[in-house]
């Protein structure tokens, strides 16, 4: 096993894989499990386009994990939503739980914006093929990504998380992520890698 930056000019058929990967390895309470592959391969397009940094987890030439960040990896969420609005749309509201939940996030963000982080640069997405899941390939994967921070002048960094995924959140605690704030049903960390 070996990790690697991702150039995405190079091969179209590994964000298929990256694609693959968001599928079976997100949880269903994630929204973007419930996309169909070929709604996955264009939202991580979008994503990866949109970050600064995507690593690979690659196995006998096949990628079984993923990671993608940058300062404006949101902006590759929003290049999806609006080129999606209308499946979005209809896609909301056959999920009436996902629904209502954003709805009461767009609302809350309105009257009471979250905080904004002291780490621009943000950890959008990360997955590992579950039949390589608890081996320490996440951890591996970060340890790569988190040089390659550093190489690049990056002192520390953030994510977000539903306060519902204890899993992450225990992985991300135990890899050195402190929280910074809480917001309607997320939780928003931060981790400093001076300390590496």
């Amino acid at each position: 096993m070996h990790f690697e930056v991702f150039e995405p000019k190079t091969a179209s058929n590994v964000v298929l894989q990256i694609a693959g990967i968001h599928a079976t390895a997100y949880s269903f309470e994630h929204f973007t499990a419930s996309f169909s592959l070929d709604k996955l391969y264009e939202y991580n397009h979008c994503l990866i386009h949109a970050s600064e940094l995507t690593v690979l987890a690659v196995d006998n030439h096949q990628v079984v994990g993923f990671l993608i960040a940058g300062p404006a990896v949101g902006l590759g969420v929003k290049k999806f939503s609006k080129k999606n609005r209308i499946w979005l749309l209809f896609h909301l509201l056959s999920k009436p739980n996902v629904f209502i939940d954003k709805f009461i996030r767009v609302f809350l963000n309105i009257i009471r914006p979250p905080s904004p982080s002291k780490a621009p640069f943000r950890l959008l997405s990360i997955a590992i093929n579950p039949a390589y899941q608890s081996n320490g390939v996440g951890r591996a994967m970060m340890n790569f990504f988190e040089r390659q921070l550093l190489l690049r002048g990056q002192h520390c960094y953030g994510l977000s998380v539903k306060s519902s995924n204890a899993k992450a959140i225990c992985f991300y605690e135990r890899n050195g992520f402190v929280k910074e704030f809480d917001h309607f049903n997320s939780s928003y960390y931060i981790k400093n890698l001076s300390a590496l």
